[in-house]
């Protein structure tokens, strides 16, 4: 019996998220158990949001970037304003979720 394949993340944004969530983790040296103790919430949330198969609320991004002893705008930046994560190596200084909408 062959085992189920692994669920896709949500979107590219949650699975970029998701990465970038786990690689501070790991820079930190932290488990996700010890990561879900610091932000409150349960270690299993934690491998959903690394996997990108969890959409965060922006209460939820602040507990993680303060657990990752991280801004929250270093989680989120150098996305394009349409929301896709950008190729470059290098996010820029602003993030699109503080820019003023030009509409």
């Amino acid at each position: 019996v062959s085992s189920p394949s692994p669920k896709s993340p949500l979107s590219a944004i949650t699975g970029e998220f998701g990465r970038r969530v786990r690689l501070r983790r790991e820079e930190l040296e932290l488990s996700q158990e010890k990561l879900a103790e610091r932000c409150h919430l349960h270690w299993t949330y934690i491998g959903q949001v690394e996997r990108g198969q969890r959409n965060l609320s922006l209460h939820n991004i602040v507990r993680i970037a303060k657990g990752l002893d991280s801004d929250p705008g270093e989680l989120v930046q150098g996305w394009e304003r349409s929301g896709w994560p950008t190729l470059a190596t290098k996010p820029s200084l602003t993030c699109w979720v503080c820019t003023v909408p030009t509409w």
